[in-house]
């Protein structure tokens, strides 16, 4: 393979595992390099190992026989002595090699970054661990990066990840001072999605054709065949979805926090659209690693075009960083529950959650989830206690891929007896949800995704028995 340079190359590129090490090939190469035959005459020591600090004097050229290795070495130590001028005839020449891309693009960033050209770096670190999403100093770069740029959330989760790998102590160092000051700081964050979701179930109900109801009180029940309103029907929705939150610095210790979401899902009509809007604010304070926060909650939520219920209460969240890597976060809530539509589904919610998230890879973050849940609501029927446990795991991929998913089971114990079907009803729910995303795609600044969930869900009442399929085609973007 031939490449064409301005003047000079170095040595290989090290082989040994450490903080730049990178595996490469040692085939050979041949070079065409523009040396000055006029300054090595009048200057001896003007050799292909110093060709870059005659450059000024090229005027006629030779050719040199150099290793693969050594000009990526070459452009390696130019680079990262910050002589970047001298660096740009080597990064040239490795760009035009395909085996070299990730070793290209994250030289080409660390010299955007030098440039102060923070965009341009995070694109090329990026590309880079689509290629090799193990390379914990290119993730750190970009980590660094992204924390410049002010996307502090994308930094903490990149730093997270690279804290898992055996970093130099002087670099661990460093990493934990972003991670600290990232906790420290005014932050936000902010995301957009929109896509279409086909869905076997759109309104979460039961397939079966029968059911047996003791209508007559009699303590036998009798068969009722189901109308088509009151089984499950499918559709194909619109999605949109908006989240975000920014963490506001009073004091040193102290901080206002503020939260929320939207969703919608538009149907065919809109006796099945369902649109919800959740927020909460309140103040924090550190406690070294820890953090509590105390925030004042509240959400509404429209089903067929009409209000369905309305939330609002107050919650406790406390967080602890656990190792360099653990996280472990629990909340207690309560909430005042309103149903325009039935004053049944009134009253009071209490929930209580504690989760623990470690990450056990240089890509790969896992979390396990216990919840709980307490209804007291206008009726006894629909009253309830549920016991929750959601596994959820996600990861980088090679090509830009992000994947991941989540399984969850529940138990629900309601309370009241149902005369009509002669037991107090019991449910079980699994629910399992996968996706995969290509983060270097754009589209219009959005990311493509693909989600796919099952939910099945099992009841001693026979009205409550459901299976429920649903796909989900996104673009997304994060601020």
């Amino acid at each position: 393979m031939i490449f064409k340079l301005k003047c000079g190359f170095s040595l290989r590129h090290p082989k040994k595992a450490g903080w730049f090490a990178s595996p490469l090939s040692g085939r050979g190469i041949i070079v065409s390099v523009f040396i000055s035959i006029l300054s090595i005459l009048t200057n001896p020591t003007c050799t292909a190992e110093s060709a870059p600090t005659c450059v000024a004097h090229c005027t006629e050229f030779t050719t040199l026989k150099l290793t693969r290795n050594e000009v990526l070495d070459r452009a390696q130590k130019l680079v990262l002595d910050h002589k970047l001028a001298a660096a740009e005839p080597y990064l040239d020449a490795i760009a035009k090699d395909l085996s070299l891309q990730a070793e290209y693009n994250f030289l080409a960033g660390y010299v955007a970054a030098e440039k102060g050209d923070t965009k341009k770096a995070i694109k090329h670190y990026r590309k880079t661990l689509k290629n090799r999403p193990d390379w914990t100093r290119a993730r750190v770069e970009l980590a660094r990066s992204l924390y410049v740029l002010g996307d502090r959330t994308a930094a903490d989760y990149h730093f997270r990840l690279a804290e898992k790998s055996e970093l130099p102590p002087d670099i661990a160092r460093i990493v934990s001072g972003f991670r600290k000051a990232i906790r420290d700081q005014k932050s936000w964050n902010f995301s957009v999605e929109a896509g279409l979701a086909p869905d076997t179930n759109i309104n979460t109900s039961t397939d079966n054709h029968t059911v047996y109801i003791d209508a007559l009180g009699t303590g036998s029940p009798l068969p009722f065949k189901l109308n088509d309103a009151a089984r499950r029907k499918t559709g194909v929705g619109q999605t949109f979805a908006a989240s975000g939150q920014a963490r506001i610095k009073l004091t040193p210790v102290y901080a206002m926090q503020v939260e929320g979401s939207a969703g919608m899902i538009n149907y065919s009509g809109k006796q099945y659209d369902d649109v919800h809007i959740d927020g909460s604010i309140g103040i924090s304070k550190d406690f070294g690693r820890n953090r509590l926060t105390v925030s004042a909650t509240g959400s509404q939520r429209w089903y067929g075009g009409h209000p369905s219920s309305r939330l609002y209460g107050g919650k406790i969240s406390a967080q602890r960083i656990v190792g360099n890597t653990g996280e472990l976060n629990a909340q207690v809530a309560t909430q005042k529950v309103e149903s325009p539509l039935n004053a049944d589904y009134a009253g009071i919610q209490y929930v209580a959650s504690l989760q623990y998230s470690q990450a056990i890879s240089k890509t790969t973050l896992l979390s396990a989830t216990l919840n709980g849940r307490l209804e007291s609501l206008g009726n006894s029927i629909y009253s309830n206690k549920l016991v929750a446990i959601q596994l959820a795991g996600g990861t980088e991929l090679g090509w830009g891929i992000n994947a991941g998913g989540t399984v969850t089971a529940s138990r629900t114990w309601f309370n009241g007896y149902w005369p009509a079907f002669l037991v107090t009803r019991r449910d079980w729910q699994v629910e399992t949800h996968v996706y995969a995303g290509l983060r270097n795609v754009r589209v219009w600044g959005f990311s493509p995704s693909v989600n796919y969930s099952f939910t099945e869900g099992f009841s001693n009442v026979p009205i409550y028995e459901v299976t429920r399929h649903r796909v989900e085609f996104n673009l997304a973007r994060y601020f």
